[in-house]
């Protein structure tokens, strides 16, 4: 069964993989605009707070492509380690592709 993510009103299938375009990206996220059925992709071997961080960094690629992608990777790892420090673990991790 395919997970869709909604971002801003628009929809992602979420997608993780064994691999991603390059070996070493740990995901991916489809210009909305230029698909027309949009994934987010996310490299299925990573797990914990290095995964939750991808989603955060796929996620606000979702939500404003433009961003500069410096801003995208210090916020995202800056989001990632403040919440695994609150305590978010995810005890269903998918791994499914």
């Amino acid at each position: 069964m395919a997970r869709t993510v909604t971002i801003l009103g628009k929809t992602w299938q979420l997608v993780h993989s064994k691999r991603i375009n390059k070996a070493n990206d740990r995901g991916l996220c489809d210009d909305h605009a230029a698909y027309k059925n949009p994934k987010i992709s996310i490299k299925r071997c990573l797990c914990g707070e290095e995964r939750l961080e991808v989603y955060i960094h796929e996620m606000l690629h979702a939500a404003n492509w433009h961003i500069d992608e410096g801003f995208v990777k210090k916020f995202s790892e800056d989001v990632a380690r403040e919440l695994w420090k609150l305590g978010y673990r995810n005890t269903t991790e998918e791994t499914n592709g």
